[in-house]
């Protein structure tokens, strides 16, 4: 199965938009776990909710990123994988990553260009199925 089948699309931002921004998306949607930092239609960087509020939750982390670029926020080294990649091969690529990364979501592309993402959950869900 390909992993393109399962991505689900979650709110994108451009590398310029404010952390205000990201703040009032993850604020107006409590189970949102990561929005995705694109420029023209590229992934480019993932914001996940707990990288965000550890960063912006510090001694001056507010003043500090609240008003500036997303981008600044962003982990710039997310797992990005094409739509047509197989579910097997995207969990390994899942588990080998740094353990503070290891539960993000992966980003799905198509052609390039961000189509969705697919939680660990439903990856570990579908890896199952496939084995069964």
């Amino acid at each position: 199965m390909k992993i393109g089948r399962i991505a689900k699309k979650v709110p994108s931002v451009g590398p310029k938009v404010k952390s205000k921004e990201v703040d009032r998306l993850f604020s107006e949607n409590p189970n949102l776990r990561g929005i995705v930092v694109v420029e023209d239609e590229k992934p480019i960087g993932h914001i996940t909710r707990t990288h965000f509020y550890q960063k912006i939750g510090t001694l001056y982390g507010y003043n500090l990123y609240m008003g500036r670029e997303s981008k600044l926020v962003a982990k710039t080294n997310p797992l990005i994988v094409d739509y047509d990649h197989p579910i097997v091969e995207v969990s390994r690529m899942a588990m080998e990553r740094e353990e503070e990364d290891l539960y993000d979501d992966v980003i799905v592309t198509k052609n390039g260009e961000y189509v969705g993402v697919v939680s660990i959950r439903a990856l570990l869900n579908n890896f199952v199925e496939i084995q069964v």
